[in-house]
């Protein structure tokens, strides 16, 4: 199992949630996979309330956890709000966060591909007054694809070659 776990697809350079067709199912080190690329919670909802950058595109340093201009690859994991990425969703509130075995809190990255995307663009349910009012609920079209991924800082983890790992900005909680 922990060689599926490492097993993605790479992701198509310079174009964000685009599978590259001519790499192997072992992208060489440091090619983002394809779940890296897609667009993350904080270059989709934004403080502010305005219009997510489009597809091609990045947001300015503003609406990045930590104030840094991003491109193609990057990760950033940093809240806006104290512990919005250390959270686990449960049933109508948040629930603690997860300590990994260094004592360091497990960190999530949320990521929509391109069609999830262009469905919150479209609709501009990155605006809370336009998101359904319960019972209705966000339902994505056939074909989109939402990721939560799990990442933890590995300083002191042993074993570290079970893991996928790669740099990323980390904004400390």
């Amino acid at each position: 199992m922990a060689g599926l776990y490492r097993r993605h697809l790479a992701g198509l350079k310079d174009r964000q949630g685009v599978l590259d067709p001519m790499q192997s199912v072992d992208a060489p080190p440091g090619q983002p996979r394809v779940f890296e690329t897609y667009k993350s919670l904080d270059e989709v909802f934004h403080n502010d309330g305005s219009a997510p950058a489009p597809l091609d595109m990045y947001d300015p340093p503003v609406y990045n956890p930590c104030q840094a201009r991003t491109g193609y690859g990057d990760l950033t994991l940093g809240p806006f709000s104290k512990f919005s990425n250390l959270g686990q969703a449960g049933f109508g509130s948040l629930i603690g966060p997860l300590v990994a075995q260094n004592t360091t809190y497990v960190r999530y990255l949320t990521g929509f591909d391109n069609t999830a995307f262009r469905q919150i663009l479209g609709r501009q349910w990155y605006l809370r007054s336009k998101l359904p009012v319960p019972p209705q609920s966000v339902t994505f079209d056939n074909g989109s694809v939402t990721v939560k991924s799990a990442w933890v800082v590995m300083t002191g983890i042993a074993r570290p070659d079970r893991f996928y790992t790669r740099k990323a900005r980390v904004l400390p909680s």
